[in-house]
């Protein structure tokens, strides 16, 4: 199906331990960091122009290589799916594809044609590649093609209706404590926004003392995840959540 390819755009060549990023203003690219780890990165690892994640980044897609490439370079991809992670509390989506263009793919069209190795020191990278920096991962499951290609077109959705969030306030928040066995969630929230707009099934986790917010791509999918507002919301939610613990 043609509709599995697309462009990615790399930032982070197979086999370095050098985290790199395209300036988004000038183009140019900068060291963001050195991996704290022994671990060196197992794909390439790019993005997909024209697209806004949950983060406030263009969607993040993975590329199985037989060969590095170099930041910047523009490689047509072959999406098989997706790989669910949450990162520092956020909800973080990997697509996984292969290089179109390398006959040594040819054969690769969905996840289960990838060798589960393959899969697997892909999920191990992304459980350990920021144990020393002391931020939590948590890697889940992997998803099918159907399921990556609509988050790629919901990203592509959410990148077009970009709107001015300057003035969206939350008016109401309200808490549920959590009774399912995950113990490091202690509620789940429901958020009104000044734009007649719900949020609901918002996690507040707890991990190491500390509070995340937990959105997905269910419940903020027509909201546009730019980092200002996401930062926003989960600050206020935190805040609100801990003032509501004290008068309990």
């Amino acid at each position: 199906m043609k509709n599995n390819i697309v462009d990615a755009i790399i930032e982070i060549p197979l086999n370095t331990k050098n985290k790199f990023e395209i300036d988004e203003t000038t183009g140019k690219i900068r060291l963001d960091r050195v991996l704290y780890s022994a671990m060196n990165y197992p794909v390439e690892y790019g993005y997909i122009e024209n697209t806004l994640a949950l983060d406030g980044d263009p969607l993040d897609i993975l590329l199985v290589s037989s060969a590095p490439t170099f930041p910047g370079c523009i490689v047509e991809a072959r999406v098989i799916g997706y790989l669910e992670v949450i990162d520092n509390g956020h909800e973080d989506y990997k697509i996984i594809s292969v290089v179109n263009v390398d006959p040594r793919y040819n054969e690769i069209n969905t996840l289960n044609d990838m060798p589960k190795f393959i899969l697997e020191e892909i999920k191990d990278f992304f459980s350990n590649y920021k144990t020393l920096q002391n931020i939590p991962v948590e890697v889940l499951n992997y998803h099918d093609t159907e399921e990556a290609l609509e988050i790629i077109e919901n990203c592509k959705q959410r990148y077009k209706n970009k709107e001015n969030l300057n003035k969206v306030q939350i008016e109401k928040i309200k808490f549920f404590l959590n009774n399912n066995q995950n113990r490091n969630c202690k509620a789940i929230c429901n958020i009104t926004l000044n734009n007649n707009k719900n949020i609901e099934n918002i996690k507040i986790v707890e991990r190491q003392n500390k509070y995340y917010v937990a959105f997905n791509e269910s419940n903020i999918s027509d909201i546009v995840a730019d980092k200002k507002f996401l930062n926003y919301l989960t600050n206020t939610i935190i805040k609100t959540y801990q003032n509501t613990k004290k008068e309990n």
